[in-house]
């Protein structure tokens, strides 16, 4: 005969059919129970289970924690028994001995400390990081490596050309090279040319027999020592084939000189930022010695004739210092003989210099270039588009003529050192934010006291000062 099994004689067939004949058991249980029970019963066949896991806190510390309780009779209990150890830093250990068979297990989870392996979220993070900065190491590299080489093909073209010139000069066929097209600018002892060497522009300085000196001094300065700088004027060639024909060859600026161009063009507050910044820059190059080999090597040079007549601006509005007609190299610190010299324009010359104070350092040359360079930054300064009125004007020219005064080197010593008068500085100029330092640096540059003024590196480095009280006859009334 056939017996019928109900749905729950038939459950209760399975279960009994994969459960063990062990008894149920009763297992030490802690942070695995509710209430805060400290014990659990298993069903037939269970098991009692001791584990240890590994958790990252608040702090970032991986801290060991002990977890005890009942396990069920299944087959997914059995492979976490088997396994001894799970993913995420879990660590267990079973047992069917006896009840609390658990409770004096102890499992020790390996590690703990700083988390060795937070490496997931932690890599996730430092990857794209390193990975941006090295994209951005790799750009400067290659942005320093191609101004290098601009640098090397600049300096290659200079040496090559001056090389070639050379081999021309001695054997007297310069000329056959070189072609004048139009007389650009004439001054008491030049004329300037616009012409071509070979292929190239150029731009041909030719000196009258009163100025013979002011050519072997110019010509000597440049063949003596090496100007490679962005801010200084290309040297190419001199030439002096008769006392008749005097030459030194330079490379074409279209925009000609700085009190030209300021004639024809106002300037933006980062115009005039940068060119202030350019000018300091090439006469900070001028004034610092290099040692090296004889090839490497540049003595200090002092220009002695800053001037906005004496600066070029080429088509990027980068200026660059030319004439070194009235320059000084000096091969050492000793200054004793070394004549002062008056500049072209007495407009720009420092007090000490129209006194003709005997000078005793090479410091005493440089600080005069600073002070003209502080009328060149006003002359620039005055011509910006925020100032009013800011129609060309040669510095000291309201001055002088407040006072009916010309322009010798008596009237300007009386101007400046007995009066300490300076141009006017505008209000507007100490309300632009980009402006009011450079007024600052200007205020220094221009003090009375020698010693008192900024040297060209200490101007680059004071551009984002705040501008302060100034004395010792600086600032001039509005």
């Amino acid at each position: 005969m056939f017996s019928i099994l109900t749905v729950s004689d038939t459950e209760q067939s399975f279960e009994d059919l994969f459960e063990d004949d062990k008894a149920a058991l009763t297992c030490f249980c802690s942070g695995t129970c509710a209430d805060g029970e400290q014990s659990c019963q298993t069903k037939r066949g269970g098991k009692c289970f001791a584990s240890s896991e590994l958790v990252l806190d608040d702090d970032g510390i991986i801290r060991p924690v002990q977890l005890f309780g009942c396990l069920p009779p299944n087959e997914m209990a059995l492979i976490q028994c088997r396994a001894k150890h799970m993913k995420r830093q879990k660590y267990i250990s079973c047992c069917d001995r006896k009840d609390f068979c658990n409770e004096h297990m102890l499992v020790v989870a390996p590690g703990g400390g700083r988390c060795p392996d937070c490496t997931g979220n932690t890599w996730k993070i430092i990857i794209p990081i390193a990975l941006v900065l090295g994209l951005l190491i790799l750009v400067a590299v290659w942005y320093f490596i191609k101004i290098i080489r601009k640098n090397k093909r600049r300096n290659r073209r200079v040496c090559n050309e001056n090389v070639d010139i050379e081999s021309a000069t001695n054997s007297d066929n310069i000329m056959i090279n070189l072609s004048f097209n139009k007389k650009i600018a004439t001054g008491q002892f030049t004329k300037i040319w616009e012409g071509e060497f070979r292929t190239d522009r150029v731009a041909i300085k030719e000196y009258n027999s009163q100025g013979k000196q002011y050519y072997l001094n110019e010509s000597k300065i440049f063949q003596n020592s090496v100007l490679t700088h962005e801010n200084i004027v290309y040297y190419i060639a001199a030439h002096e084939p008769d006392s008749e024909r005097m030459l030194v060859i330079t490379e074409y600026i279209a925009n000609g000189s700085l009190r030209q161009f300021l004639k024809n063009n106002p300037v933006t507050p980062e115009e005039l930022f940068d060119m202030v910044l350019g000018v300091c820059r090439g006469l900070n190059y001028l004034h610092e010695e290099i040692l090296g080999s004889n090839m490497s090597r540049k003595p200090s040079i002092t220009h002695n004739n800053i001037n906005s007549s004496n600066i070029l601006v080429n088509s990027l509005k980068l200026c660059r210092l030319c004439d070194f007609a009235r320059a000084t190299s000096f091969q050492s610190r000793n200054v004793s003989g070394q004549a002062v010299t008056l500049p072209s324009d007495l407009r720009y010359a420092a007090p000490e210099i129209l006194l003709e104070t005997t000078p005793t350092t090479v410091e005493f040359f440089t600080r005069a270039d600073i002070y003209s360079f502080s009328i060149v930054i006003w002359e620039i300064m005055n011509r910006c588009n925020v100032t009013v009125n800011n129609q060309y004007q040669i510095p000291f020219d309201e001055e002088l003529e407040a006072l009916q005064l010309d322009v010798t080197r008596d009237n300007l010593l009386e101007l400046v050192e007995e009066r300490c008068v300076r141009p006017v500085v505008r209000n507007e100029w100490l309300k632009h934010s980009l402006l009011r330092p450079i007024v600052k640096i200007m205020l220094e540059c221009w003090n009375g006291t020698p010693t008192a003024r900024l040297t060209g590196l200490r101007i680059k480095k004071t551009l984002k000062r705040s501008p302060s009280d100034n004395e010792n006859c600086i600032v001039p009334h509005v």
